[in-house]
């Protein structure tokens, strides 16, 4: 007898890693005074965020870097006008998840005159440890399953036959978020750390479905 099961696996952890996305942006008619402003802006958040933190400049990845004109529409004219170029770096910084360290950079960054946009988000590090968990608690839950139907039809189950599963597409991170843009902020960085004494964020669910084949006699 062939028993067909949908095993389910579900889990939550907790986070142990925090993941900033950083996002650098400068504006200016030149052409290389855009690049030298916009690199000084990223050299100082090294000099002035990350080593005075602890941090080393190659914890900070750069995703995307662009530099690409900047246009608007004039009505009047009615085409468009050219207006300067735009600086963009996009970065990521990882580290072990530590609340009071991430007060306390979110602190120094409001500091700066020109602080880059930022959003936090809530990992965990080992996730194939996460995916090992997720499958053997789907196979344990498809073999209970079999196990039901078997005894149900009077049979002893034997063995699974067969396995198999979609490509994973769970997303690793806590539903909690945080961004903010410093430049609101202004030079009120104490409510940036009084905030995160309170800021607990979010287990990460996760769930994945095997699909089993039993054998039973």
């Amino acid at each position: 007898m062939k028993i067909i099961v949908q095993g389910k696996g579900d889990i939550r952890v907790k986070p142990d890693q925090i993941v900033m996305n950083i996002s650098f942006q400068r504006k200016e008619k030149e052409y290389q005074e855009v690049l030298d402003r916009g690199v000084q802006q990223v050299e100082d958040f090294v000099t002035y965020i990350l080593e005075e933190n602890g941090f080393t400049k190659e914890q900070m990845k750069t995703t995307s870097f662009t530099i690409c004109e900047e246009t608007r529409y004039d009505e009047i004219m009615r085409q468009q006008v050219f207006e300067g170029y735009c600086y963009r770096q996009q970065a990521v910084l990882t580290f072990d998840y530590d609340m009071k360290r991430l007060s306390k950079l979110m602190g120094e960054i409001a500091k700066l005159s020109n602080p880059p946009h930022y959003q936090i988000s809530f990992g965990v590090k080992d996730e194939r440890e996460c995916r090992r968990k997720l499958l053997k608690d789907a196979h344990q839950d498809g073999y209970y399953q079999a196990l039901n139907i078997a005894e149900a039809a009077g049979k002893k189950l034997l063995r699974c036959e067969k396995a198999d599963f979609q490509p994973f597409t769970t997303n690793y991170t806590s539903v909690t978020s945080y961004s903010d843009n410093c430049r609101m902020l202004g030079k009120g960085l104490g409510s940036a750390e009084f905030s995160m004494d309170t800021f607990i964020p979010e287990d990460i669910h996760l769930s994945e479905v095997l699909y089993c084949l039993w054998i039973a006699e």
